[in-house]
């Protein structure tokens, strides 16, 4: 693993099947994990045709084992330039209000592409975790006594429309009238 400039860059090497990783670890506590979503690039290693597989695995703890994430991987050839975006991966639901959620950030050498030089560089960037706030569901009470019935006259008019304001935090639910 190396810093590139403004990005974190993966190398695995050898012969044989071999790796390099990175972990991130969270803190959900009190909060729903939502995606993650990253801007990746392989960076060629000057000679050779040999490819590596770039995945995402998760860990809910601090024991047991990393788990793939569906969606999260990548497979690259040396010299054979290539980039993109995994958007918008979904977390896992045990991440759910866990302390000590991890992901992995995990190359591995390919031995099924290529047979000769070297393996591709693998680059990271702009790295976006979401979350929700864990909470109640708002419960918005209104007296219908205290406000004028859509269609029933005020004064010399009639009130076809009513307009209601209603503010705070994790407000996600339809009012009913």
């Amino acid at each position: 693993m190396q810093r590139g400039t403004g990005n974190i860059v993966l190398l695995a090497t050898g012969s044989t099947t071999n790796a390099a990783a990175f972990d991130l670890y969270l803190d959900f506590t009190g909060r729903n994990a939502g995606t993650i979503t990253l801007d990746w690039a392989q960076l060629s290693n000057p000679a050779g045709n040999r490819g590596s597989t770039f995945t995402l695995q998760t860990n809910t703890g601090t024991s047991g084992a990393f788990v793939i994430l569906p969606g999260s991987s990548v497979s690259v050839v040396n010299g054979v330039a290539s980039s993109g975006t995994l958007t918008t991966i979904a977390l896992p639901a045990g991440f759910n209000n866990k302390a000590d959620a991890r992901i992995r950030f995990y190359l591995s050498t390919d031995n099924a592409v290529g047979t000769t030089g070297n393996r591709p560089k693998f680059s990271i960037d702009n790295i976006a975790v979401t979350s929700t706030l864990i909470g109640a569901t708002p419960v918005i009470t209104v007296d219908p006594t205290t406000l004028p019935p859509i269609g029933c006259p005020i004064g010399d008019h009639a009130v076809s429309s009513t307009n209601i304001t209603v503010n705070g935090p994790i407000l996600t639910a339809t009012i009913l009238w």
